[in-house]
């Protein structure tokens, strides 16, 4: 190449940069406007041709060849400290750094406003009193290989300058502010909530990604109380608080939700009182009816199960029957109510709230289907599960039509769970026509994940894992007397004490795990407290020797088994010293099913020590 002239260079750097641009990229000199020695606007064209406001602008450098260092990854270009504080401190619009290899042809860039790098190297080299600055770009950005990133990086810049707004300001904020009208400073305050609320979402979208759940609700708890925030920002914390207390809590624990129920009470009285939008009044609403859903579903799902271990003719059986023909009719108040409120959110076209309350109450109304159809009830279990494998559908194309692809994957997994067989297990049928969708998903790791979760569920069987354990029945007792005005915390409370004690009698495995042949036997005269909840501990209970014939009845089972009253006790009188004493094995546990499997070979038996 013969020698240039450095405006020869300049001029033909210019040419080499257009020439790399790709052909929807619009350039327009910048020679004759005032940006002090900005080169070239750059703005980005539809398809059709028309300009699309994505707009920056760029500072080209021409050199004859660019010195390459670190084993060619850098340019090292050197630009005057004057020239790069006007282009780092001034200048509004992403500007792009452009070093051009005449002899090479390729074209160099770096984003400049937002680097931190670049305006260290800034401050350093103006405290030492320099008049240039080193500034160096990566040796891979170049074009028109990069143009992609170009694009990001500019994006980047835009969002930067945004943020930094107040930061670049020349003169104090104080003197803008003061010569701002009324209408100007609602407006900055109205931008500025907006701006908090983009912000506490990625903070809190952080926190919860990392784990640091205590530091999440430290954040969203106070967002949430503060009045001067807005509406959407406050019920945004809300609805992270409530992803903690979800993960974190037992919601078949009725004990364990009440937080979760303060949470909906709180976020309801804030959509009241802001008069927010219809989307909110009815999200929040959802959430209250899934809940209270899940509470009398799984309760009504108890009273079956344990129906199945009591004789029907019986006193004890007459009662729980009564209990689950009341609990059973408020299950299904709420699937009733459940079912107006989706109506409701189809009807006003609001998709994306529909898929966000769908998986809130799929899986409770496939249970409930499940126990209808269990006895005996197939119209009303057809019904409920036709009305829901509508909704699942819907949710599902609408989904995949609007492009959500959590929320794809979120209503595939609930497909899954949204029929069971007869025995109770998940439907493989269902389980395979979700594996099916899954197909469908566009991310390959998410694909897997979701195929890998979908084939778990299909070897796992749902009466195992809805087999309520005897602490999960004693929460439901509990739960159904305090629903019935049983304040069982209430030492004044004559009837809560009898639950209470019900409670803590109903299982009986502390003590009668001392000898394979030891059993308790509740008296089947059963009081009003005890009729009420369906508690058939809440009673007179016996404790019995099935090898001796022993028998010792009391109110409290501790006290029959060691009395307060030396050597009056079961253990005292019958136990200690017994060499036919044979403590069960160390794995077997007590539950209501083994209890009626006893009561049922020891028949007649039972049936005396039941009439004491």
């Amino acid at each position: 190449m013969t020698t240039l002239l450095p405006k020869e260079i300049g001029r033909l750097a210019g040419r080499i940069f257009a020439y790399h641009l790709p052909p929807n990229w619009a350039v327009r000199s910048q020679e004759d406007q005032e940006d002090y020695g900005i080169d070239a606007e750059i703005e980005v064209i539809s398809p059709e041709d028309k300009g699309t406001g994505f707009i920056f602008k760029a500072q080209i450098k021409g050199q004859k060849s660019v010195n390459l260092i670190d084993q060619g990854e850098l340019v090292s270009f050197d630009l005057p400290i004057e020239r790069l504080a006007y282009y780092m401190r001034q200048i509004e619009i992403p500007l792009i750094l452009v070093v051009v290899d005449v002899s090479t042809k390729r074209a160099y860039w770096t984003s400049l406003q937002d680097s931190e790098e670049i305006a260290e190297t800034l401050r350093a080299a103006s405290n030492k009193g320099q008049k240039t600055a080193t500034v160096h770009l990566r040796a891979s950005n170049t074009l028109p290989e990069s143009s992609d990133d170009l694009l990001a990086a500019v994006e980047r810049n835009m969002n930067w300058l945004r943020l930094h707004a107040l930061d670049r300001l020349a003169g104090p904020i104080d003197e803008l502010l003061a010569q701002s009208t009324d209408e100007l400073l609602e407006k900055m305050l109205r931008d500025g909530k907006r701006l908090n609320f983009d912000l506490y979402n990625e903070k809190f979208d952080r926190l919860l990604k990392s784990g640091q759940h205590q530091a999440l609700l430290d954040a969203t708890s106070k967002v949430l109380n503060s009045a001067t925030e807005l509406v959407d920002t406050r019920l945004t914390a809300g609805l992270y608080i409530e992803r903690v207390m979800r993960d974190n809590i037992d919601l078949v624990n009725p004990t364990e939700a009440e937080p979760l129920v303060g949470l909906y009470t709180s976020l309801l009285v804030i959509v009241r009182q802001e008069r927010a939008e219809a989307r909110w009044r009815l999200l929040v609403i959802s959430m209250l009816r899934a809940l209270r859903l899940n509470h009398f579903v799984n309760t009504d799902y108890h009273y079956f199960s344990i129906s199945k271990h009591v004789a029907p003719k019986s006193l004890t059986g007459w009662i729980l029957n009564t209990s689950r023909l009341k609990v059973s009719r408020q299950a299904g108040g709420e699937i009733a109510k459940v079912i107006q409120l989706v109506h409701r959110v189809i009807a006003q076209g609001n998709y994306g709230l529909f898929l966000s309350i769908v998986p809130r109450f799929a899986p409770h109304f496939a249970i409930f289907a499940h126990r209808l159809s269990v006895d005996g009830l197939s119209d009303q279990a057809h019904t409920v599960s036709t009305w829901l494998k509508c909704c699942v559908e819907l949710a599902i194309a609408v989904a995949e039509t609007t492009g959500e692809a959590d929320a794809f994957i979120d209503v595939i997994t609930i497909n899954a769970l949204s029929k069971l067989d007869e025995d109770g297990n998940i439907s493989a049928a269902r389980v395979a026509e979700s594996l099916e969708l899954a197909e469908r998903i566009q991310d390959v790791t998410k694909r897997e994940a979701v195929q890998e979760h979908l084939a778990d569920l299909r070897n796992s069987a749902f009466s195992e894992a809805k087999e309520l354990t005897p602490d999960e029945e004693i929460e439901a007792f509990r739960s159904r007397a305090l629903a019935l005005g049983f304040n069982v915390n209430d030492p004044k409370d004559k009837f809560g004490q009898i639950i209470q004690q019900g409670l803590l009698d109903y299982n009986p495995e502390r003590v009668i795990k001392h000898c394979a042949y030891l059993v308790m036997v509740p008296s089947r005269f059963l009081g009003v407290p005890a009729q009420m909840v369906g508690l058939p501990s809440a009673t007179m209970k016996l404790l019995h020797c099935l090898k001796k014939g022993h028998t010792m009845g009391g109110w409290r089972l501790d006290d029959i088994y060691t009395s307060p009253l030396p050597g009056q006790g079961f253990k005292q009188q019958y136990c200690d010293g017994c060499e036919m004493c044979i403590p069960r094995e160390l794995n077997w546990k007590w539950s209501g099913k083994w209890q009626s499997e006893l009561a049922e070979h020891h028949k007649v038996l039972f049936a005396r020590l039941m009439s004491f």
